[in-house]
């Protein structure tokens, strides 16, 4: 299987830089037509999304400037923010930290958010595959072609079952590895007329990362869309002091 561009994990960051890749060749035909790929290691979209979310609109507002805040798979808006130091008697209000005001900002489902995402990057003809880990970058000298597919179906020893699914090669000119993708091996990139040994497809290799690969920045990259970059949900405080009505919420933490 080979694609211009592939992007791997179909979370926020990867389903937003398919849609802007994909909204981008429509926009300017002088790019042609764009194979755009994004593999996902769950069953569906948003199965391993399950997070509730503050986010800024920021993001969505520039990747679908004709639409409104209403037709963005938000919640409520934020209406306030407290935050408390708690004690074993008592909860002593702080003045809130710069990184926790969230006015203008929305309560969220992150994984409703994904699968909306998903459906807008289907719509401009972006590619989804559910259920392909990956497991490798295949590498062919310095530079990234592409990934290998995790194999399915393999017993606890690790031997073939019956519904045993070999490894797959996808390549790609591009490919994308948003963040938070899970470090993945480097695998050397195979002649596609050959099937490589269960012991060759497995085999450990080092972890890659941006600097240890050492090719083009275009053929790899990493990257982050930091306005998607969901907030832990508010929580509610069981001690509040006298008339007061208390949110708190943990610092923003990456994902």
């Amino acid at each position: 299987l080979e694609m211009d561009v592939l992007f791997v994990g179909a979370g926020p960051a990867g389903l937003a830089g398919a849609i802007a890749l994909a909204r981008q060749a429509k926009a300017d035909p002088a790019m042609g037509e764009l194979s755009i790929g994004v593999l996902e290691k769950a069953g569906s979209l948003g199965e391993h999304s399950l997070s509730g979310a503050v986010i800024n609109p920021r993001a969505l507002r520039e990747l679908f400037p004709e639409l409104t805040d209403k037709d963005f798979p938000f919640r409520q808006p934020v209406a306030g923010e407290a935050v408390y130091y708690l004690t074993e008697g008592r909860a002593q209000r702080l003045p809130t930290p710069p990184t926790m005001h969230n006015s203008g900002f929305y309560t969220a489902s992150l994984c409703e958010v994904v699968r909306w995402l998903g459906e807008q990057a289907e719509a401009l003809g972006v590619n989804l595959f559910a259920g392909f880990p990956a497991d490798a970058l295949l590498v062919e000298g310095r530079a990234v072609r592409g990934v290998r597919t995790t194999p399915s179906g393999l017993g606890r020893d690790g031997t073939p079952g019956d519904n045993y699914q070999p490894a797959t090669d996808i390549t790609a000119k591009i490919t994308a590895v948003p963040p938070p993708a899970r470090p993945m091996r480097l695998a050397p990139l195979r002649n596609p007329s050959t099937t490589p040994s269960m012991r060759e497809s497995s085999r450990p290799m080092k972890n890659v990362n941006a600097s240890s690969t050492g090719t083009p920045a275009a053929e790899f990259f990493v990257f982050s869309i930091a306005t998607m970059k969901p907030k832990a949900p508010a929580r509610k405080i069981t001690r509040p002091m006298p008339g007061e009505r208390v949110l708190a919420r943990p610092v923003d933490t990456p994902i």
